[in-house]
């Protein structure tokens, strides 16, 4: 398929909004889509490709539970190198970090890798804010104690 007279482009809005008339018609009932798309964007696929499933997961608009089950996919989309997923996984965290059942180690330990990317400057300002966040509030498995580690 020769893709340089746009076709993909065509075929990406085409289908977007394929999706949108089935997401407001309530024909997609198997939230598994949010978790499938998710996942792929794990793949070496290029950029185009995964910029489309980044708008799908927005179209799709997961909840936070189905955010906190996949959080560890999100921690593995940080390590991908590509800014525009690192800015979707970073707002999709944002959005769970006060959550009880976030991972707040497991996302520590997958965090360090964006720091060596200049282009995701406004994801680094973000997870920088994030980690504050989680050392200075109280933490929300038990409102009493501060997620500090004893040994700062």
């Amino acid at each position: 398929i020769d893709y340089s007279n746009g076709l993909s482009a065509k075929a990406n809005v085409y289908w977007t909004e394929v999706f949108k008339i089935l997401i407001k018609e309530d024909k997609i009932k198997d939230r598994n889509i949010v978790t499938n798309l998710l996942q792929s964007l794990l793949n070496n696929w290029k950029k185009p490709h995964l910029d489309w499933h980044v708008r799908l997961l927005e179209l799709f608009q997961p909840t936070k539970d189905e955010l906190i089950e996949n959080q560890s996919t999100l921690f593995s989309i940080l390590g991908t190198g590509q800014p525009s997923l690192i800015n979707y996984a970073i707002r999709s965290i944002k959005s769970i970090i006060k959550h009880n059942q976030f991972d707040n180690e497991a996302f520590l330990n997958n965090l360090p890798i964006i720091f060596s990317n200049e282009k995701a400057v406004k994801s680094i300002l973000e997870a920088l804010d994030m980690i504050c966040l989680l050392y200075t509030s109280p933490s929300p498995r038990d409102r009493t104690r501060y997620r500090m580690p004893s040994s700062a």
